[in-house]
């Protein structure tokens, strides 16, 4: 199948490997002396421009930010028309939110690289091109990945990852030390009090995107996890879970169980699900991700982004905690260790997109979001423009997430939801509010294209 090809074309670890020894152009032309495993901030930033320089049609480098010591936090948009927005979906990338965690600089980096090798050439990765806008942030944290320290600064430095505005007061509950400037879960002053979070928080306000993934490999377990924004807590914490929960943790059990089949012995185990299973996992059955200041519990929180954590277990790194991205340390064991982690990602997230991103119409594919779920737009009915409308799912909406809207700047929507009829009210201030049922079966989603009309 077209999906079996190109996600494993673009997973594959040979493929990732070879794009990140790359220190010369994309295109292979006039290299440089190989880079180190991992290359200095500096020469990041050089690769993502020559990107951009052999490629300029579909690829974008743009500036989101300047980092707590001056340096510049670059996104790369890969896309047909890449110079500009078009009405696309939406998937966001992003690796190093902690700077000792630093092998999804590796898959980032190497997703572009094959991303732009094959434009053109694979006519699957062409397709996939032009369908979405799919964005990249490599290195979140560039003093930490330089310096190798967890937080983005040792001044006193912040976690970013407990620096988002979801819950942020609560992280006490969960993590006592994140009040400690010495502690290594320091929360900051405020919530996006840093310039890194507000970077990645600009950035996912003007994207919605649909789906994201932010790497890391802490993890002290002996196997790897993926980990969905928060669920159901304990007594003494009565937060209401997401009312897309079943869609999360579907999703999550999915990968996760795509994954356990795979080459990796135990496989990945998603935190707290029904399918977690100790004799095959080997790790504590932990609760989900806390209702905290974290970066996936925000951005669905925040826009209905299905964004994951993929925390990949540190037996992969020398049998240490961390790995250090100084170049002295390339290990060939280690190059073997990530080889195989990137194989069993390939496998899951393959399997994933495939059930749960498109569907087939004979030998036709649509590119569409893979329902079950709903799409739309929202325009003025006397001109036809984009409205920024409120889109409310009878029984899908309570306290613990903003309410959903469709995007100011072409009036689209979509929410996932389960097969069966809907109650969908669209409104919009100044607008008489109209709602409809939308019946959504198990396939491409529903379209549901409404023309507000404005108040007399």
């Amino acid at each position: 199948m077209i999906w079996r090809r190109l996600i494993l074309r673009l997973l594959t670890a040979g493929a990732l490997l070879a794009g990140l020894s790359l220190a010369g152009s994309p295109t292979g032309t006039n290299a440089q002396p190989q880079e180190a495993f991992y290359p200095s901030y500096e020469q990041i930033v050089a690769r993502l421009m020559r990107f951009q320089d052999s490629f300029p049609d579909i690829v974008r480098v743009r500036e989101i930010g300047r980092s707590q010591h001056g340096k510049p936090i670059l996104a790369v948009k890969v896309s047909d028309n890449a110079a500009r927005e078009e009405d696309e979906p939406a998937w966001l990338f992003l690796g190093i939110v902690h700077g000792r965690e630093p092998l999804g600089l590796r898959i980032t980096l190497g997703l572009i690289h094959d991303l732009t090798r094959g434009y053109g050439v694979d006519p699957e990765i062409t397709d996939w091109v032009n369908a979405y806008e799919i964005w990249f942030v490599p290195v979140q944290n560039v003093y930490g990945y330089e310096t190798n320290r967890r937080k983005n600064s040792d001044r006193p430095g912040v976690d970013l990852n407990r620096n988002y505005d979801f819950r942020w007061d609560r992280c006490t509950v969960y993590q006592p030390e994140c009040i400690d400037p010495n502690a290594s879960y320091y929360r900051g002053t405020a919530p996006f009090s840093e310039p890194e979070t507000r970077a990645l928080r600009d950035l996912a306000l003007e994207q919605r995107p649909l789906f994201g993934i932010d790497f890391h490999h802490g993890n002290p377990f002996p196997q790897s996890q993926i980990m969905r924004p928060w669920g159901a807590r304990p007594a003494e914490d009565p937060f209401p879970p997401p009312p897309d929960q079943a869609r999360l943790s579907e999703t999550a059990r999915e990968l996760a169980s795509w994954i356990m089949v795979s080459r990796q012995a135990g496989g990945f185990c998603q935190m707290g699900s029904p399918m977690f299973d100790p004799a095959v996992c080997r790790m504590p059955a932990a609760a989900l991700l806390a209702p905290m200041g974290q970066s996936s519990n925000w951005h669905h929180a925040a826009l209905g982004t299905l964004h994951y954590i993929v925390e990949i277990a540190q037996r992969l790194y020398n049998d240490g905690y961390f790995y250090t991205p100084d170049p002295s340390d390339d290990d060939p064991r280690s190059l073997r260790q990530a080889e195989e982690y990137v194989r069993n990602l390939s496998d899951g997230v393959r399997a994933w997109l495939r059930r749960f991103l498109h569907g087939r119409e004979g030998e036709n594919f649509i590119y569409r979001y893979r329902g079950p779920g709903i799409t739309g737009r929202v325009t003025d009915v006397r001109t036809g423009r984009p409205l920024e409308a409120l889109v409310e799912v009878e029984g899908f909406t309570n306290d613990a997430v903003k309410a959903r809207t469709s995007d100011p700047e072409f009036g689209r929507f979509y929410r996932l939801l389960p097969a069966g009829t809907h109650s969908v009210r669209i409104s919009k201030e100044g607008y008489q509010s109209e709602t409809r049922r939308v019946t959504i079966a198990d396939g491409p989603p529903a379209i549901l294209d409404l023309a507000l009309t404005p108040r007399q």
